[in-house]
């Protein structure tokens, strides 16, 4: 690896551990309407746009996916390789997410074995929707609902890999383009929208795009202008507050990802996002677990909150060092023998 790719690599790790961190801090201090019993405290204001850091990961994701696929060997060699990259540790996440729900009680976000077992697919919405579920399997987790529109936009990718598509990224584009704003259109529930890629493709393909600018396999010119496109189009489906997340994350990713750029590569970050994909997985409702609880026994909410930052973060880091890196680790060892 060249040290151009290196500090690319870690300006990306940097990025997603700020992402990560925003879209904690969201989830603890705002996203609870739901948990009556769990208070925000007043300066919860603070990180009401870090959901937002949703966007960022898809931006980092696009940036990534066009190389991953370019890497595998073959378009199967790739999906076996994201299956291998994202599954184990999300069934561990899930099923500890799963635990903790139900031994510290979430109330109305509880959750039955079979929602459990359903939700290891990773693909819950899809299967209610499919089998017309009445009443539908529980999701475990809320924030799940990105690695369906991941799994989709990783199925798109390996569609055109296998058309021998890879290369041409000026057509698809322009045709995404057109695309997203005819799917804009649609009416019908959330996840057709997600999975036809209406509100999130703008975000992938610009990481596509920024990638290949930085490759000079798309000229600048060329390249901005299709950017726009993708900007607009963000604006147009999801409204003008879309435009400037779009902007801003598409600013972050190309500064990060920069030749010689390595002004985010600050421990800290760094160690965030190396475990951004499990803290990602049980911030959620294992932190609210812990925060509901506590709560209920009076303790103080900056207590409370503070016990629930460290023990999420504990677990996720257990996860990473434990399941993330070492079964990657044996599945490389297998494959290589």
């Amino acid at each position: 690896m060249t040290r151009t790719n290196e500090s690319r690599i870690a300006g990306l790790d940097a990025l997603r551990g700020i992402a990560a961190l925003a879209v904690v801090l969201f989830h603890f201090t705002n996203k609870h309407a739901d948990l009556p019993g769990l208070a925000m405290p007043a300066w919860g204001s603070w990180f009401r746009y870090g959901h937002h850091g949703v966007e960022l990961f898809f931006v980092i994701s696009g940036y990534v996916m066009l190389m991953s696929v370019e890497r595998a060997a073959t378009p199967w060699r790739f999906i076996v390789g994201r299956f291998e990259r994202l599954m184990p540790t999300f069934w561990a996440g899930t099923t500890i997410t799963f635990l903790a729900i139900l031994a510290l009680g979430l109330g109305p976000r509880a959750v039955s074995v079979s929602d459990w077992l359903v939700g290891l697919t990773m693909q819950t919405e899809a299967l209610n929707l499919v089998f017309r579920r009445d009443p539908p399997w529980r999701i475990v987790d809320g924030v799940y609902w990105t690695l369906t529109v991941e799994w989709f936009f990783y199925f798109l990718i390996f569609g055109v890999r296998l058309i021998g598509g890879i290369g041409r990224e000026k057509v698809w584009c322009v045709l995404w383009i057109a695309t997203i704003v005819l799917l804009s259109k649609l009416d019908g529930p959330w996840i057709i929208q997600a999975l036809l890629g209406a509100k999130w493709a703008p975000y992938l393909a610009t990481g596509v795009v920024i990638a290949r600018m930085q490759q000079g396999k798309i000229s600048r010119s060329l390249g901005s202008v299709i950017l726009l496109g993708f900007g607009i189009c963000a604006g147009v489906v999801s409204g003008a507050e879309a435009w400037w997340i779009w902007v801003i994350a598409t600013a972050a990713v190309a500064w990060a990802t920069s030749n010689g750029n390595s002004a985010l590569a600050l421990r800290p970050l760094l160690w965030l996002g190396g475990i951004s994909y499990p803290l990602y997985l049980i911030h959620q409702n294992v932190g609210l677990s812990v925060l509901n609880r506590m709560q209920q026994k009076g303790i103080a909410w900056e207590a409370s909150f503070g016990v629930a930052i460290v023990s999420t973060f504990a677990i996720a880091w257990i996860l990473h060092e434990t399941v993330e890196l070492k079964v990657a680790n044996w599945i490389k060892q297998r494959r290589s023998r």
